[in-house]
């Protein structure tokens, strides 16, 4: 069976995959609408506390001291993976990792090395340091960065040192960025040389000047100026321009940062306006109407941010358009601060506004995006428009549409909600297989059916009610969730035994899905039908959906609170080598 979890998993998957079929793969996806049968009873499972067996830490510690370099290997890098993972007691290994520190095989020795800054091991930071600078590079790579973390005082002059001996490029720029994150205030004269060397590789000037801003967070000003001069900068001159002023404060800075946040290279802009937000939004407001129509996503978030931070009406219909932006992730971050603003009474009305004329537009993100927002704002003047864009040609609207009209809850709305429900139906009972993007939008329509309760909708909702290939998973578990919403309090002697027998159905081939077994049960419990009690006690759990399901539908129908069970425990498993018992 399928713990809810992996339901939902499942469920934004093909969501996923129909939403997005027209439009490129992207990293994230800024659309959350909720599925209300999840939430509407919240069910309470018993949790699972994740143990570690008692009996794993002396097999490790055994393992470190095997003839095989792979099995030493392992047993330190279980050790670094049971910190990361709050392994308790992990102390008493340290010496033990220490020691393997000194093992003849290099991949041990940074293996260990990885363990002993896992488990926080400052005690042997003088043995790291020591074997780092032994080791070279891949060691360093590992200890230099836990150094600067625990600032170890001894670190800083083996950085120094490498600052002063031209060391190869890689462990200087270990060392530069050691000295910056500690504040060496020793390392500004040769950082400031290593950061304006034109000889020098631009990623390495890059680093030193983040570091020297770190450093010496004012008075730069004096080294940037000369670097733009007359506008004949290098993009790695502007770009070492940029990162010496970040930590700058100050008009002679904020007039260097306002020249680079208007750089022809995205890199140094965005940069700029960064620092320039960091120190006042005000600063980034003269900027924002170009910034907010720049080709790059992060300049154009910037310009957004800062009518975000000052929430004025002429901001906030500004920000309407900027539901339409090209980056995912921008246009979410903006309806979900329109949305915050409009608690403001006085902002509310134009938030509407800005969206409201979005919604009549025709471009697609924004359609998506204000659908959104105006379901989440409850603004019911947007249901006609809302009901038009149901049949869009873009899944990314239609299904915000659909989900904004089930929050909207407008009576009038249901006939063409009914049609629309009805044309989803005419595909599932055509021949062929299930089509996976029609049961998003098809599962919101039933949920505002039974929201609304909407009676006329019963008899297309027992249509999803038998076990079929062609009605889908979604669809069906919405659609007996609505039916309970009709039949609360009042057991229909007829759907009774048709939900019991759906409950019941765990041992056909294949057995009925989790989804519908839940929403089985939540729809007897509501319908507080105490035929179906037997049934109930027999699937009645905390540790599976369906059974804390029953567990509720028992306590609506008796009125009695089933006591909860212990927590569950689960020992870590997956380990390279494990006791066979916890």
């Amino acid at each position: 069976m399928l713990s809810r979890t992996a339901i939902r998993a499942a469920m934004w998957l093909m969501a996923a995959g129909c939403l997005f079929s027209h439009s490129r793969a992207r990293a994230e996806d800024p659309i959350k609408v909720d599925f209300v049968m999840f939430s509407e009873p919240r069910l309470v499972l018993t949790p699972t506390v994740v143990k570690f067996s008692t009996k794993l830490k002396p097999l490790w510690l055994e393992s470190l001291q095997q003839p095989e370099a792979d099995l030493r290997r392992l047993a330190a890098e279980s050790f670094a993976l049971a910190a990361t993972r709050k392994m308790p007691d992990l102390a008493d290994t340290a010496a033990p990792l220490a020691k393997a520190l000194e093992d003849a095989h290099p991949i041990v020795r940074i293996a260990a090395a990885r363990a002993l800054v896992a488990i926080n091991a400052r005690q042997f930071a003088d043995q790291l340091l020591t074997r780092s600078e032994a080791d070279g590079l891949d060691l360093m790579q590992v200890v230099d960065p836990a150094l600067a973390a625990w600032d170890y005082q001894p670190a800083r002059a083996v950085w120094l040192r490498r600052l002063s001996t031209g060391a190869p490029r890689r462990l200087l720029t270990l060392a530069i960025q050691g000295l910056g994150q500690v504040r060496e205030a020793e390392s500004a004269v040769r950082l400031q040389e290593i950061a304006l060397d034109p000889k020098q590789s631009a990623d390495l000037r890059v680093v030193a000047a983040e570091a020297l801003a770190r450093i010496q967070p004012q008075d730069l000003e004096g080294i940037v100026e000369p670097l733009l001069q007359a506008g004949k900068a290098s993009r790695t001159e502007r770009l070492v321009a940029v990162r010496l002023l970040g930590e700058h404060r100050g008009k002679p800075a904020e007039t260097l940062l306002l020249g680079l946040a208007q750089d022809s290279d995205p890199a140094i802009a965005g940069a700029a306006m960064e620092r320039l937000f960091a120190i006042s939004p005000d600063l980034v407001l003269p900027l924002a109407d170009a910034a907010v129509l720049h080709n790059d996503a992060k300049v154009r978030l910037w310009g957004a941010r800062s009518w975000i931070a000052r929430p004025t009406p002429d901001h906030m219909t500004r920000l309407g358009t900027r539901l339409d932006d090209l980056h995912p992730g921008n246009r979410a971050e903006v309806r979900e601060a329109l949305r915050t603003h409009a608690n403001n009474q006085e902002l509310r009305p134009v938030i509407q506004a800005a969206a409201m004329l979005e919604l009549a537009s025709d471009r697609w993100r924004g359609l998506e995006q204000a659908a959104l927002l105006l379901g989440d704002l409850d603004h019911e003047p947007a249901a006609t428009r809302l009901v038009e864009l149901m049949d869009h040609k873009r899944q990314e609207v239609l299904i915000s549409a659909t989900w904004a009209l089930r929050k909207l809850a407008v009576p009038e709305t249901l006939p063409a909600l009914y049609d629309k429900a009805q044309r989803l139906a005419e595909n599932h009972r055509k021949p062929g297989p299930l089509v996976l993007e029609l049961e998003p939008q098809t599962a919101l329509l039933f949920e505002a059916f039974g929201l609304m309760k909407y009676r006329a909708a019963e008899p297309l909702l027992m249509e999803y009610l038998p076990k079929s290939g062609k009605t889908g998973l979604m669809p069906r578990g919405a659609a007996i969730w609505a039916l309970g919403r009709f039949y609360e309090g009042n057991p229909d002697p007829k759907l009774v035994p048709r939900l019991v027998e759906r409950l019941q159905d765990i041992n056909s081939m294949p057995p009925e899905i989790e989804i519908v077994r839940t929403m089985c049960a939540v729809c007897l419990g509501r319908m507080k039908a105490k035929a179906a009690l037997p049934d109930l006690q027999k699937y009645q759990t905390f540790s599976s959906e369906t059974g804390a399901a029953c567990s509720w539908a028992i306590t609506e129908i008796t009125g009695e609170k089933l006591k909860r069970p212990p927590d569950n425990i689960s020992y870590s498993a997956g380990w390279f080598i494990e006791p066979l018992e916890p």
